[in-house]
C-alpha cells in the first residue's frame, strides 16, 4: 500500500496569549476617565449681561395737608434743595398762633411774679381796709345782739347768726392780711421757678409748632430726574403717604 506524503506543513505549536493586553485596555480608559472629567469641570469663561439700578428716592410729607403748588412733574431734572411739594394745613398756622399767644401770656406771669408792682400791694391793702371795715360791723351788730339778747328782744337764732357773721369776717381778715404780706415779700423761689418753666415750655411749643409749619414746604432730598409722581393739585395728601420718585441717574 503506497503512503500518501502530505504537502502540508507540520503544524506549528500555539503562542500563548500576552498577559499586557488587560493593563494597556486599563490605562486607556483611566485616560478616558480622567479626560471626561477635566472637561466637566473645567473653568468655562461666562459673560453675564446686566445693569446697575440708579439709587431711587421716594419722597413723601412728614405732615398733612391740601396741596397748593406743584414744583416738578415726571421727566423733570430737579436739583436737591428746590421746592417739590407746597403744602396747606389751617391747623398747623392755627397751633403756631395760640403758641405765640400761650408764651405771651407766660412771660407777663413771670415778669408780674418777678417784680411786686405798687398797685399791687396798694389792691392788697384795700382789700384788708375792707375786711377790716365789714370786721368792725360785725363786732358792733354782735353786740348790739348780745344787749338785745338779754333784754329778751333777740332770739338765740339771731345771736348765733352773729357770731358766725363776727367769725366770717374774721377769717376775711386773716386772708387779706396774708395776701397783702405776700405782695409785698414778693413770689416765693418755687413760684419763680414754676414761671419761668412756663416760658420755657411756651417756647419749646413755638419751635415744634414752627417746625411743623416748615414741613409744608417739601423739598428735593437728592438731585435726579422725576419718574413718578402721586399726587394731584388741590388733593389732600396724610402723614407719610407718597409723593414723588427721584432717580439719580448719574449715580449709577
Amino acid at each position: 500500500m503506497t503512503s500518501i506524503s502530505s504537502d502540508l506543513p507540520p503544524s506549528m505549536p500555539a503562542r500563548p496569549r500576552s498577559r499586557v493586553l488587560p493593563y494597556v485596555v486599563l490605562l486607556i480608559l483611566a485616560a478616558l476617565v480622567a479626560g471626561l472629567v477635566w472637561y466637566a469641570t473645567r473653568p468655562v469663561a461666562m459673560l453675564v449681561q446686566g445693569e446697575a439700578e440708579a439709587p431711587r428716592v421716594d419722597v413723601s410729607a412728614r405732615v398733612p395737608g391740601r396741596v397748593v403748588e406743584l414744583g416738578a412733574d415726571v421727566g423733570d431734572r430737579v436739583e436737591q434743595g428746590t421746592l417739590l411739594v407746597r403744602l396747606e394745613n389751617a391747623q398747623l398756622t392755627t397751633n403756631l398762633g395760640a403758641a405765640q399767644a400761650a408764651l405771651v401770656v407766660a412771660q407777663r406771669n413771670e415778669t408780674a411774679i418777678g417784680a411786686t408792682r405798687p398797685e399791687i400791694i396798694r389792691a392788697r391793702e384795700a382789700e384788708l381796709a375792707a375786711a377790716e371795715a365789714d370786721l368792725q360791723l360785725a363786732q358792733e351788730a354782735a353786740t348790739r345782739d348780745q344787749a338785745l339778747e338779754q333784754r329778751g328782744v333777740r332770739s338765740q337764732a339771731v345771736i348765733e347768726q352773729s357770731a358766725r357773721n363776727l367769725a366770717a369776717a374774721e377769717r376775711k381778715v386773716e386772708a387779706a392780711q396774708a395776701q397783702l404780706d405776700l405782695a409785698r415779700a414778693g413770689a416765693s423761689p418755687e413760684e419763680r421757678a414754676v414761671a419761668a418753666a412756663q416760658v420755657d415750655q411756651a417756647r419749646a411749643a413755638i419751635g415744634q409748632a414752627q417746625a411743623n409749619i416748615d414741613e409744608l414746604n417739601v423739598t428735593v432730598p437728592q438731585s435726579g430726574q422725576v419718574t413718578g409722581r402721586m399726587v394731584e393739585l388741590g388733593e389732600n395728601v396724610g402723614a407719610g403717604a407718597p409723593l414723588f420718585t427721584i432717580v439719580d441717574l448719574d449715580g449709577t
